[in-house]
């Protein structure tokens, strides 16, 4: 396991994210990486997903703001 804030770290480490937010902490989102080790020369195949991964986690800090 691998805690990290950098999504571009996570998108190149790990075969799994797991979105956190919330208090207190809940999973929000999970994402599978699809595209084998090593990843570091394929990173223009993951832009779709680190974008969803963008998105879910400026959702989730809205919502966590609002209430």
């Amino acid at each position: 396991m691998l805690v990290t804030h950098d999504i571009d770290e996570a998108l190149i480490l790990a075969d799994r994210i797991l979105l956190m937010g919330g208090s207190p902490g809940r999973i929000v989102k999970e994402w599978i990486v699809p595209i084998r080790q090593p990843r570091v020369q394929q990173l223009h195949r993951l832009i779709d997903l680190r974008m969803e991964i963008l998105e879910t986690l400026s959702s989730s800090s809205a919502e966590s703001s609002d209430g």
